[in-house]
């Protein structure tokens, strides 16, 4: 292939494709809590950093109401959106990664496929007999999305993409010893610098690993100051070894204590996660951090999306996923109809003009609220949710922003509903976050952002509380 040459991808592979015909759908395995283990008190607490950023930028919750199977056709180009009720339109097909731009993009080696391939169909042969170890802490929560999700994704990477270490993508030299940077890789046994080439033969980017706190924005800034931050994700997709490397990340939290009965108790608008009047801000006081877990993981989860600058993450407690990424507040474009996708009308939905905080015609609000209380009942059966069974603690009055500019923001968070951890659709989502993540900066240079893309026109809807005047 002439590498001047665009292309375009007639499928791609995708993970458990190669082992489903024989074997059925490759689904990730569920684990048990064990008899002795870290308590449901032991909530994580976000920084000051991080309440910073939450309180500059974070002044809504919104949901996407196609996040799942957008995400799913952006790499499967045979998954097309379902249909709405009769009366309405049918939603504009996704996009897909075959259409992402770029003209300088050429398939990897032959070798490096067909290598990766292979290295696929063993994973997923590993993870079909994979034997889930039991959940003590939240390490031990974080291994099993090390063990069953993360190599699979790194196999796959190396269907899609080159290897990016290359001397351009290491940091800047530094002076500083004990540097969080270095423009070179390290033997792990002398501290001695290694050949790039060297290093091109044992480790590949873009891939899936933890990640230093050095990658954090707003920690390059400070580290000369000496001052500590925090936002640390607990995995990170890097697209190449570089400073800014980060293009995506993810959590992962106990489910004891991120329940997955809160998690879908959010989209219900709950005084715990959005104000009870309008214009309906997100819940950005400390007065729930304490006693509602999922309050406190939203603001981390805001803080490492922007702290890391990342495309797009993860949340899982090892019985839902949920993703999300980061809303800037204007207007979402309208997806043009079309097999790829490859370009948008100028049409938009403008949040400007659009009744306050995304209140879209009642149409298709009612669609949308029998959705939540249909997820609801669903999981909660008409309780009012506990973080546990343990007698209430009385909840403290919310904090009201005391900064009255925050109604006018419309930036937030943007999550998708949350998908069992075990439906064998969570694999191929988290491969197309995966590629859509190493797209996104040539998508946004095309004008499209991850919102566009995955919750276009009304299909962007802010999360208030069920009982909320339309």
């Amino acid at each position: 292939m002439n590498s001047n040459q665009d292309f375009r991808l007639s499928d791609l592979f995708l993970v458990g494709q190669a082992t489903s015909r024989t074997f059925g759908d490759l689904c990730l395995k569920p684990s048990l809590r064990n008899p002795i283990s870290t308590t449901k008190r032991s909530v994580s607490q976000p920084s000051n950093t991080v309440k910073a950023a939450v309180r500059k930028d974070f002044a809504k919750l919104y949901c996407g109401e196609h996040i799942i199977d957008r995400l799913q056709g952006y790499i499967d180009f045979s998954h097309n959106l379902p249909g709405r009720l009769p009366s309405e339109p049918a939603p504009t097909q996704p996009y897909r990664a075959r259409a992402a731009p770029g003209k300088d993009r050429v398939l990897p080696p032959t070798s490096q496929i067909t290598e990766a391939v292979g290295q696929m169909y063993q994973e997923e042969m590993r993870l079909r007999q994979h034997s889930p170890l039991p959940l003590t802490t939240n390490d031990s929560v974080q291994d099993e999305v090390g063990h069953q999700i993360l190599p699979l994704l790194n196999h796959a990477i190396k269907t899609y993409t080159h290897n990016t270490i290359i001397p351009g993508n290491l940091p800047p030299h530094s002076e500083r010893t004990d540097s969080t940077q270095r423009d070179h890789f390290e033997e792990v046994n002398a501290s001695e610098a290694v050949n790039i080439d060297v290093a091109q033969q044992l480790l590949f980017f873009p891939c899936w690993a933890r990640h230093a706190i050095g990658s954090l924005q707003w920690e390059q800034a400070e580290e000369t100051a000496g001052k500590a931050s925090s936002g640390k994700a607990d995995y990170a997709l890097f697209i190449s070894p570089a400073l800014d490397g980060v293009c995506a990340h993810g959590e992962v939290r106990q489910p004891w204590i991120y329940t997955t009965r809160e998690i879908h108790e959010v989209y219900t608008g709950p005084e715990w996660a959005v104000m009870p009047t309008a214009p309906y801000n997100f819940q950005r006081g400390s007065g729930f951090e304490r006693t509602k877990a999922i309050n406190s993981l939203l603001k981390m989860a805001f803080g490492q999306i922007r702290g890391l600058n990342s495309h797009i993450g993860f949340f899982t407690n090892l019985s839902v996923v949920v993703f999300y990424f980061y809303f800037d507040g204007k207007p979402v474009k309208e997806v043009s109809d079309g097999d790829d996708v490859a370009d948008n009308s100028d049409s938009s939905t403008s949040l400007e003009e659009a009744p306050p905080q995304l209140q879209l015609r009642s149409r298709r609000s009612t669609r949308m609220r029998s959705k939540v209380e249909e997820h609801a009942d669903k999981k909660l059966g008409n309780t009012v949710p506990k973080l546990d069974d343990t007698k209430a603690e009385p909840e403290p009055e919310p904090e009201v922003d005391s900064d009255s500019e925050s109604d006018d923001l419309k930036s937030g968070l943007v999550l998708s509903y949350p998908i069992d951890f075990t439906d064998p659709r969570v694999l191929l989502c988290l491969q197309a976050m995966t590629f859509l993540a190493l797209d996104a900066q040539k998508w946004d240079d095309d004008g499209k952002r991850i919102v566009d893309i995955l919750a276009p026109g009304d299909e962007l809807t802010q999360i208030r509380p069920v009982n909320a005047q339309e």
